[in-house]
């Protein structure tokens, strides 16, 4: 039986229409930024990819609430090498880390990829729910609260787009109980 984002029973089947890794991630993503909001809904469906968010959900008022999911890496190469690992097509890493090839500083590197994936979704207009939400996630191994607030304190929102709220969710450190966090960036839950 499927879990509602908070964690109750409700919601469509999760295998319908899940079937790939990047479905389940996203998935993944709104349903944690919907606990860590203390917010209950149950999950619907994903999107179409025609001009939909990525995953609906249905609110207990009964509106639907649609979540664009964006996952932001240090760079191209950094996501390839994360997703070949999920889906198996290489094997972990001896001592299981790879070494970060760059010559920038990572904290300005996650930045613009951040603005970069802000811009690219504001740019675009979604349907099919009552509200819209953006969830950008911070993919990186180096971020803790400090180089995140910075670089939220950095990022600019488009002016015009069509979010009632854009988050930004990341793995905190393990100094910070290695668990999601989440910083909003525009509007309000």
């Amino acid at each position: 039986m499927a879990r509602d984002a908070a964690g109750g029973v409700g919601g469509a089947d999760e295998t319908v229409g899940m079937s790939s890794d990047k479905r389940r991630h996203e998935r993944a993503r709104c349903d944690i930024l919907l606990r860590r909001l203390a917010i209950t809904a149950s999950f619907v469906r994903p999107g179409d990819d025609k001009g939909e968010p990525d995953m609906i959900y249905a609110l207990g008022n009964g509106e639907t609430l649609g979540i664009e999911v964006a996952t932001a890496y240090y760079s191209d190469a950094d996501a390839q090498a994360e997703w070949t690992l999920v889906r198996g097509a290489r094997p972990s890493p001896a001592g299981g880390t790879e070494a970060l090839d760059t010559k920038s500083w990572p904290d300005d590197l996650i930045h613009d990829r951040l603005q970069a994936e802000l811009i690219d979704k504001c740019g675009k207009r979604y349907v099919g729910a009552d509200h819209i939400w953006l969830c950008l996630h911070e993919h990186t191994a180096l971020s803790n609260h400090d180089s995140v607030a910075d670089s939220v304190r950095r990022l600019r929102v488009p002016r015009t787009h069509g979010f009632e709220a854009i988050y930004l969710t990341y793995v905190g450190s393990i100094d910070e109980s290695d668990d999601i966090k989440v910083f909003r960036l525009f509007g309000r839950a």
